[in-house]
């Protein structure tokens, strides 16, 4: 099993828009085309952060772009994505918003994780969280027999970065990682919204957040601030040998 991961995107609505000096639609541009070079890819999974104001357009774009792509390519919401405005253009775009699948005897189970802000119902927060409908999903779906080995993805980080960043962490991560260590065919959890690339094993379980699309920010920082030329992606393999993951840079 070969997996690309790709995280926060933050597409603007528009082609030459930058964001802290970096253009996605370019940046984007070049990762297609330095996966097209790679072989036998199973499928391309996006983990949040697609555009970067949740506007219709910027769905549009990062679709476009998937346009020359042949295999399977999949995405979830992040907390700077509105799933309403997913929902419109669900059947607009090629890429698909399955949240459970089987490909070659190996299940993705892609989550939800984003809370709603209580000041401004409009606006998603920085933090997440799994609810209880979706640990209950999660767990139904952990609970067949008609797999070999699983993948999750979600967008918030369930593992600890130890930078500023970890206010923004996954607010229920012990309760997840308590439940995904149950199952031992779970194998992978893949994550993004750190905006840094992280490999951590834990428990037989491996936790993969790729480089960002769009901006890096820098984990040696007291506070906001970024790395240059760090966009990138992740290849991540499965294999009798176990977990094998590239991160490659622009």
């Amino acid at each position: 099993m070969k997996i690309i991961q790709i995280t926060d995107i933050h597409m603007p609505s528009v082609k030459d828009e930058n964001l802290y000096g970096v253009n996605p639609y370019q940046n984007l541009l070049k990762i297609i085309d330095s996966i097209s070079k790679e072989k036998a890819i199973d499928c391309i999974l996006i983990t949040g952060d697609i555009a970067h104001k949740g506007e219709y357009e910027s769905y549009i774009l990062v679709d476009e772009l998937f346009e020359c792509v042949k295999i399977p390519v999949y995405w979830l919401q992040g907390n700077h994505d509105y799933s309403e405005v997913m929902l419109q253009v669900e059947n607009k775009v090629k890429i698909k918003s399955n949240k459970s699948f089987i490909i070659n005897k190996t299940k993705f189970v892609l989550l939800q994780t984003i809370m709603k802000d209580e000041d401004d119902l409009s606006k998603n927060k920085a933090r997440g969280y799994l609810f209880n409908y979706e640990m209950k999903f999660l767990e139904r779906e952990l609970r067949d027999n008609n797999f070999e080995q699983c993948v999750v993805a979600l967008h918030h980080p369930p593992v600890l970065s130890n930078s500023w960043m970890d206010r923004r962490i996954l607010d229920n991560r012990e309760e997840f990682i308590l439940m995904i260590e149950q199952y031992p065919k779970v194998k992978i959890a893949l994550y993004g919204h750190q905006h840094i690339e992280q490999e951590f094993e834990q428990n037989g379980i491996t936790y993969i957040a790729a480089p960002p699309v769009a901006y890096h920010f820098n984990p040696d920082g007291e506070k906001f601030s970024l790395l240059e030329n760090r966009s990138g992606y992740a290849i991540v393999e499965i294999n009798n040998r176990g977990i094998k993951t590239e991160f490659k840079y622009l």
